[in-house]
């Protein structure tokens, strides 16, 4: 303390700004590359538990998906693949449950690879016959693979990873916020120092009866990644339940179109559907011409 006392007031304070210097030095000299996923934001409206853990969808109680994504043109060898398992336990309209396995693989090229294993668990509780709210998790781990033909240059790295989820549904309006990447995992992988960036997604879903076969649907997606927010918005037509048909744009990224077909609907209820994305009004060739496919599966 007499060491202190007897120091000036421009040495204290340098003193003081020191460590916040140091810090400031540290995190210059370890910058990472921030690593975001680019999966199927087309397919998002009629899948959002993929992004948000706490979605549990309506009347069924097991739930098969199955997702692809192929880039066209000179960059088809890029694609992304997803498979999702889930068991939903229903008591009473009051108190819903949802058990889920996750696993998908993004293919940056013939070199770079980031499969993703997750496991997650879901609760939805009724406030009234109009209201749901619901919160979920899921827990896993991401791997970023490097195999170049130069084996100096290959190497992978295992990072923790989770979302977090919460969700508020009425009977025509549904919202929900959610936290990925949450863990803000690092690794060093070939000479590069790799963030896993936690990130939010926002979303709002509307949805309206136009006659006694007609329903429109209609969806604003938000993520928020930094100080960049990536929108989109898409508009659905549901047709008797039996097929669905639309478009989303994920401004300044991908205008999609898509379609979707109820097939076996009195046995086992299994939906196609098929989008076609275009970078018709991007601003950025980082978006190509892709087309994604997917299954969904629900039992009741």
């Amino acid at each position: 303390m007499q060491i202190w006392s007897q120091m000036t007031g421009t040495l204290k304070v340098k003193l003081l700004l020191l460590p916040l210097l140091l810090v400031c030095l540290l995190a210059h000299s370890q910058q990472s590359t921030y690593s975001y996923p680019d999966f199927f934001y087309a397919t998002y409206p009629f899948m959002i538990n993929y992004d948000n853990p706490a979605y549990i969808v309506e009347d069924t109680r097991y739930n098969l998906y199955s997702q692809y994504k192929q880039r066209l043109g000179q960059f088809r060898k890029i694609v992304s693949y997803s498979v999702q398992a889930e068991k939903v336990w229903r008591r009473e309209q009051k108190n819903t449950n949802s058990l889920r396995v996750i696993f998908n693989n993004e293919n940056e090229g013939p070199y770079i690879t980031r499969p993703r294993f997750y496991a997650g668990y879901a609760n939805e509780i009724s406030v009234n016959e109009n209201v749901k709210i619901g919160l979920g998790f899921t827990l896993g781990a991401t791997a970023i693979n490097f195999s170049a033909p130069n084996q100096g240059a290959s190497g992978n790295s295992y990072l923790p990873d989770g979302k977090l989820g919460f969700v508020l549904k009425g009977k025509k309006l549904e919202s929900g916020v959610s936290s990925l990447q949450v863990f803000n995992a690092k690794s060093r992988v070939v000479g590069a120092n790799i963030a896993l960036k936690r990130y939010y997604n926002f979303f709002l879903k509307y949805k309206t009866d136009l006659s006694l076969n007609w329903v429109i649907e209609g969806l604003v997606l938000a993520d928020l990644r930094g100080s960049k927010i990536i929108p989109l918005a898409a508009v659905m037509a549901h047709y008797d339940q039996r097929f669905s048909i639309g478009f989303s744009n994920r401004f300044g990224y991908a205008f999609s179109v898509f379609g979707k077909i109820k097939m076996f609907q009195d046995q086992i209820p299994l939906d196609l559907i098929f989008m076609y994305n275009s970078p018709i009004f991007s601003n950025t060739t980082k978006e190509l011409n892709s087309v994604e496919i997917a299954l969904s599966l629900g039992i009741k």
